[in-house]
């Protein structure tokens, strides 16, 4: 058997190895994927047609562009009030006067690794007009007259609901960013000290340089996550009230439940897109940096 006969008999065992993971990949990711692409370009179930009509009603809705803006304001604020917490909690916990840091990491992952569900229901019970902690605090603490409609005043539900994603999504970037710390050698720090650097410009100068790649993941996964949030929202308060809190992705189920599934399919699509630009940028940047 020659060299080359060698080489591709390896390459064909090599590829049966990894044949059933391709195939439930593409049971469980390609074909919905492919699907989903199929249906939003389809006029009917029998041909693909290639027609824009379902992206044209899509964008002609009459709520589509406010749900937009709802769902990049959301990300925005969700992402950036996550990172600062991540961020603050992980270099506080770093410092040297933290005793038993594993514990303190593990306490604030408890609001990551429980369920979106719980999370949701719990702070829906939370927020409860009548019968929620929030308010008899507030009110028997004097700071607040009345109970506070958190849920059900348009101008306050939509930062009541990114409160709850902030809480449950902050520890996954501490948690990253604890990571890169900790592969930062202490002499580093040390030397920045005998050099007369204070504080700020040893975090600034040093620190974020030597894990930026680290926070440019977590901030990426964190702005994904944001885009494609779905479960929080739709069981605290269902895009409501008046729309406040409506999503891309909540506009979705509710297309899927009239049984529009080309207009869901089309809707699906343009939010994919915007996940795809927002990665795209950030990755040209990142390039743009390192070179």
């Amino acid at each position: 058997m020659s060299q080359l006969q060698r080489y591709y008999k390896k390459a064909f065992q090599d590829y049966i190895y990894i044949l059933p993971g391709f195939l439930i990949i593409a049971l469980i990711i390609l074909y919905p994927l492919g699907r989903t692409v199929f249906l939003s370009f389809s006029a009917s179930d029998d041909n693909l047609s290639l027609t824009l009509a379902n992206y044209i009603r899509v964008l002609n809705g009459s709520h589509f562009f406010d749900m937009l803006r709802t769902t990049l304001v959301w990300m925005i604020l969700t992402v950036i009030f996550s990172f600062i917490l991540g961020f603050g909690s992980a270099t506080l916990i770093d410092q040297d006067f933290v005793t038993h840091k594993n514990v303190w990491r593990s306490i604030l992952l408890l609001a990551w690794i429980t369920p979106g569900v719980v999370k949701a229901q719990s702070w829906k019970w939370l927020y409860s007009y009548d019968f929620g902690m929030l308010n008899h605090l507030l009110v028997s603490l004097s700071i607040v007259k009345e109970p506070v409609s958190w849920l059900t005043d348009p101008h306050i539900a939509f930062m009541a609901v990114v409160i709850i994603q902030v809480w449950s999504e902050f520890p996954y970037t501490m948690l990253m960013v604890s990571a890169g710390l900790q592969t930062i050698s202490k002499d580093y720090r040390d030397s920045a000290l005998l050099d007369g650097v204070n504080w700020f410009q040893y975090l600034t100068h040093i620190q974020i340089p030597l894990i930026k790649d680290i926070i440019f993941i977590a901030i990426l996964i964190s702005t994904i996550w944001a885009i494609n949030t779905f479960a929080v929202i739709w069981i605290v308060t269902q895009g409501g009230p008046a729309r406040a809190t409506s999503v891309l992705s909540l506009d979705i189920y509710q297309k899927f439940l009239m049984f529009d599934l080309r207009g869901a399919s089309a809707t699906a699509m343009l939010q994919l897109c915007i996940s795809m630009l927002i990665t795209v940028f950030y990755l040209s940047r990142t390039n743009k940096e390192g070179a």
